[in-house]
């Protein structure tokens, strides 16, 4: 009796439940390169480190793909930020713990290289940080010029 209760209970607590669903609406934002990958990749450390911007790590996808017998080609996902800017949007918003620090993808799809990053003020928004408004803005320039200038252009 105990066990159909447990799975009463159980079924119950399921019924509600929605599986999660994939964002069909990511926002992200794409510049070409007009140089090679490594180039690339050495412009946007350089546009980084000229901001005093924080380089905690990079993540080689293209290295992880080899690693398990795939090609993707060259692909490294940046992840960079300063505490005192991402601090008090996380204070508005803790959840945005999940999007931050900044990330910056370079990818070399057969001799096209692009750099890629999510709208932050758009995913900014979906976690509620809406009274960010200069802030946003300011983080949004700022990484415009990052990957301009990591573009070669």
């Amino acid at each position: 009796m105990k066990q159909m209760f447990t799975g009463f209970i159980v079924a119950l607590a399921l019924a509600g439940c929605q599986p999660a669903m994939p964002d069909q609406n990511i926002n992200t934002i794409t510049v070409a390169s007009s140089q090679d990958f490594n180039a690339t990749e050495a412009s946007l450390i350089d546009a980084l480190a000229s901001r005093n911007l924080k380089l905690f790590t990079v993540v080689d996808h293209g290295a992880g793909a080899t690693s398990v017998g795939e090609d993707i080609g060259k692909s490294k996902l940046f992840i960079f930020g300063n505490p005192k800017v991402g601090t008090p949007i996380m204070a508005e918003a803790p959840a945005l713990g999940l999007e931050l620090p900044m990330k910056i993808l370079i990818n070399d799809a057969g001799g096209s290289v692009q750099l890629h990053r999510p709208d932050v003020a758009a995913r900014f928004r979906a976690y509620g940080a809406v009274n960010q408004d200069a802030r946003l803005a300011k983080v949004d320039q700022t990484l415009t010029a990052i990957m301009t200038e990591a573009a070669g252009k």
